[in-house]
């Protein structure tokens, strides 16, 4: 029997002119939070952060296309993002779609710590990258 998760989520759907459209689910407010066993506390994450984490989407089933247009329809010229890459080969895709939004990539580097607890509340390794992009453009090109 699956257990409930002890926080709401809602689906959402942003459409993108010329593409299919984006479908994510994101915490239904800002006061969810779930850390039983304090995985996400021993990894700097309070519960005053967990908004900033609010959005979780299939990023598998998204296109790094439409990952990136979405970040350029939503961030401001003059902006910052970080992404956390699992390494499944499209991070060189991802990096020249978000150059041509005026991002570039101001930092690339392997995660070598642990990232999530399992059931047993061991450690588990991560084997993504965490990538950080700026932007800085005059506001009348976006």
């Amino acid at each position: 029997m699956l257990k409930s998760i002890p926080y709401k989520t809602k689906l959402r759907t942003i459409h993108i002119p010329g593409q299919a459209p984006l479908e994510i689910f994101t915490l239904l407010d800002k006061q969810q939070f779930y850390d039983p066993k304090g995985a996400a506390e021993r990894l700097g994450i309070c519960s005053a952060a967990w908004p900033l984490f609010g959005m979780l989407w299939p990023s598998g089933l998204q296109s790094p296309d439409h990952v990136a247009q979405y970040i350029h329809a939503h961030a401001q010229a003059c902006s910052e993002v970080w992404v956390m890459d699992p390494n499944r080969g499209y991070r060189n895709r991802f990096t020249r779609k978000m150059s041509e939004y005026g991002f570039r990539l101001a930092e690339d580097k392997k995660i070598h710590r642990p990232y999530a607890f399992n059931n047993n509340d061991v450690p588990e390794s991560y084997s993504g990258r965490f990538l950080h992009y700026q932007r800085d453009i005059n506001p009348s090109l976006l």
